[in-house]
């Protein structure tokens, strides 16, 4: 906790920054959707727009350079994606179980990936540690 704090500052995070929550406007890419917003690390954030992006062939490198660019200077960018990709996977995990197969029945054939890549992304965590 005390390397997150000294490494990523709070602000306002989105909970649910995916492509599905970015329109595109003649003034640029706005985000939408934020009733999952609150205040802390950006990590997860960070993680689901990358991975999204990851998804469709998207520029991947160029997000986390962008990203790197706008923190300089960044101290361990490898820990902080692991962080967030293992924070993302564990609340997408905790809403399909709490409310996704309530609301979307779908989800519940989510689960076994999600627990795959809760695998993968804490392994990177603690390489990246």
């Amino acid at each position: 906790m005390r390397r997150l704090a000294e490494t990523v500052p709070e602000t306002i995070v989105h909970g649910d920054f995916e492509s599905k929550n970015i329109v595109l406007t003649d003034a640029g890419p706005c985000a939408v959707d934020w009733s999952s917003a609150q205040v802390g690390a950006h990590l997860s954030d960070l993680y689901g727009l990358v991975r999204d992006a990851g998804l469709v062939g998207g520029p991947t490198d160029a997000i986390v350079a962008a990203y790197a660019a706008e923190t300089a200077p960044v101290a361990d960018l490898e820990w902080q994606l692991a962080l967030g990709g293992t924070v993302w996977t564990l609340r997408a995990l905790r809403w399909v179980l709490e409310e996704g197969i309530h609301v979307v029945p779908e989800s519940m054939t989510w689960i076994d990936e999600l627990v795959e890549r809760a695998g993968h992304v804490t392994a990177a965590l603690r390489v990246a540690a």
